[in-house]
């Protein structure tokens, strides 16, 4: 499967979901039970996608009404569990999805060495780090592989196909 297509199988999904939960007023159905190192965080993420180096699905306990979609290095992954045989599965890397598809989103990130979340603008990806533009207008750079988690909070409508 290539990256295009991925995506917009997690598209489709994702707003039949919102349909069918705007209808019945239930919540997604839990397929995909990851477990942090050390068991410190357990998300429970509903159509999820297995990379070559990282898990991603909506966050079905994110709190507010908008669904959160969550990109997990498998380096940051103790355990996955499932009722479902028939889990997605890319071969794509992580860096190819965020470049292709994140790019001047609004994320959120937590490291592997720091509790408190990094809220910004993601406006590059390098070979080893990623770029944030913070909302005081500062630019970070955090190394992917240092990375827990990462969360989309608002999807840039402008990224190019």
């Amino acid at each position: 499967m290539d990256i295009d297509s991925a995506i917009e199988d997690l598209e489709a999904q994702a707003f039949f979901a919102s349909i069918s939960s705007r209808q019945t007023q239930q919540p997604a159905k839990v397929i995909l039970q990851v477990n942090l190192i050390a068991r410190e965080t357990t998300f429970f993420l509903a159509w999820p996608l297995i990379g070559k180096d990282f898990v991603a699905g909506f966050d079905t306990k994110a709190s507010g009404n908008k669904p959160v979609w969550l990109l997990i290095p498998i380096t940051a992954v103790e355990s996955m569990n499932s009722n479902f045989a028939d889990i997605q599965v890319a071969e794509l890397f992580a860096r190819d999805l965020l470049q292709s598809r994140i790019i001047g989103s609004k994320i959120a990130i937590r490291t592997l060495n720091n509790e408190a979340a990094i809220s910004g603008s993601l406006i590059s990806l390098q070979e080893n780090y990623l770029s944030l533009r913070l909302p005081s207008r500062q630019l970070v750079h955090v190394p992917i592989g240092s990375l827990k988690f990462l969360a989309v909070e608002k999807l840039n409508s402008s990224t190019e196909d």
